[in-house]
């Protein structure tokens, strides 16, 4: 792996770095550059808006389709979504996370 991010290029951190599949290979990026990867951004937006809908249907759907979105279930709506983002997120930077040395 090479010993620069491929992302803003700085050296990559001692401590860990995560690598991403790429066409050419893995990708290799640090903790900034890793939260920013657009394709994993892309992939956590389409399984929040799909998981998020189910769940908010299953959850809140009567109170919506009765017309009672009140702060507080568009609070719960805001979250059914954020959630499933979240851990999408997580799980590729936790499966993606390389430990060790930069270079």
């Amino acid at each position: 792996m090479p010993g620069r991010c491929q992302g803003c290029e700085r050296p990559l951190p001692v401590g860990g770095w995560f690598a991403f599949a790429g066409p050419n290979g893995p990708i290799a990026k640090c903790t900034r550059c890793a939260l920013a990867h657009r394709p994993m951004l892309a992939k956590a937006l389409w399984t929040a808006l799909i998981v998020g809908s189910i769940l908010a249907v299953i959850n809140q759907g009567d109170l919506i389709l009765a017309g009672q979105l009140t702060p507080g279930v568009a609070l719960k709506l805001g979250l059914t979504y954020f959630v499933p983002f979240g851990v999408s997120v997580y799980a590729v930077l936790a499966n993606g996370r390389v430990r060790g040395e930069g270079a």
